[in-house]
């Protein structure tokens, strides 16, 4: 309110954005406080777009604001921002700003406003030559090879490609990424919110799977899940009981104290709930459904991808033994690789391997 009002009267009475100027003063003071960049982009909301120019003369320059907001991870001050840049410069300036602000909000999983922007774009596509003609410069912007580009479609006249889709090509770009460096759970979530199906880029022929051990443990990590014990629970060693003081000794009222003792009092003391790692693959789904859910459903987009190194992989997770059977019998280098990598990130799968193998 305080800087809308000093913008107010300022502009009313056309006072030059010098140092002195109490708009500048006022600047000044509110730059010490965190949340200066909500302040300004909520007072350019506020006021007429014809007192724009004026007003950021003395906060500053609407592209430094917008870089400013990004660094500091402020997506959604950095989108009134670009709404800014959108209104006093051209469409081939803000096309640019909308990439990296797309390219941040996907690094940063912030998938909504990521979707919020493809959304825009769509609903002006066709509308403006220019904004066509401005994208031209994205690909150099991204600095991406031509390969990389996803394969943009093109018409038999190498048509410029519209905004929206050169958007595409960087969610496209980001999702590639992604699969190179394993971490499927991020791709799952931009498929939902976007509305895109992950076997669209399980069929990329650069899904494929180079370092087994590596991915496995990604897989692990993204979904919390503990890698499976080499030794049962029940080959350990038995403990020795200690009976807590809750149980006591009941004289029979003979010569000799005999000890009753309730079995499943002692159970009940002694037994606890298992470790995560000593649970096998039921008691696990109990205890992460949701990420058991998730890596299913990717399991059976891989399959119908026709994506068998992500099938294996995913169906070892699940310990899906007639799912891993299948993947490996379409594999044309054998089980050889596979059992290596499984066994270097936990040997506890090695009884899930002995099953698989099992004739």
């Amino acid at each position: 309110m305080l800087l809308h009002k000093v913008l107010d009267d300022d502009y009313s009475n056309r006072v030059d954005s010098n140092r002195s100027s109490p708009l500048s003063k006022t600047v000044a003071f509110l730059r010490d406080f965190p949340c200066f960049l909500d302040i300004v982009a909520q007072c350019a909301r506020k006021t007429d777009v014809s007192q724009w120019r004026y007003f950021f003369s003395s906060v500053g320059d609407p592209h430094s604001l917008f870089h400013e907001s990004l660094k500091a991870k402020r997506l959604r001050t950095a989108t009134s921002y670009l709404i800014i840049i959108q209104s006093l410069d051209p469409v081939s300036v803000s096309v640019k700003f909308a990439i990296e602000l797309l390219q941040k909000a996907l690094d940063l999983n912030d998938f909504t406003i990521a979707k919020e922007l493809l959304r825009f774009y769509k609903s002006i596509d066709g509308y403006s030559n220019e904004i066509i003609e401005s994208v031209k410069a994205s690909v150099e912007f991204l600095d991406l090879q031509e390969e990389e580009a996803c394969a943009l479609p093109r018409g038999p006249s190498e048509q410029v490609v519209s905004t929206s889709l050169r958007l595409d090509a960087v969610v496209n770009h980001h999702a590639q990424r992604l699969i190179l460096e394993y971490r499927i759970r991020s791709l799952g979530q931009i498929s939902k919110v976007l509305n895109i199906s992950v076997g669209y880029w399980f069929t990329d022929k650069s899904a494929k799977i180079s370092d087994w051990a590596l991915a496995l443990s990604r897989i692990h990590q993204q979904f919390r899940l503990p890698l499976p014990e080499m030794t049962p629970l029940a080959d350990r060693n038995p403990r020795r009981l200690s009976l807590p003081i809750e149980l006591k000794a009941h004289n029979t009222g003979g010569t000799e104290s005999i000890l009753r003792v309730d079995i499943t009092q002692v159970d009940k003391f002694h037994t606890g709930p298992q470790s995560a790692t000593t649970q096998g693959p039921s008691q696990l789904e109990d205890n992460f459904g949701l990420e058991y859910a998730e890596i299913r459903e990717l399991a059976a987009l891989s399959v119908e991808a026709g994506n068998n190194d992500w099938s294996l992989l995913l169906h070892t997770i699940l310990r899906d033994v007639a799912g891993v059977r299948r993947a490996l019998g379409r594999r044309e280098r054998g089980t050889e690789e596979w059992q290596s990598a499984v066994s270097t990130v936990s040997p506890g799968y090695s009884n899930f391997v002995d099953e698989v193998l099992r004739n």
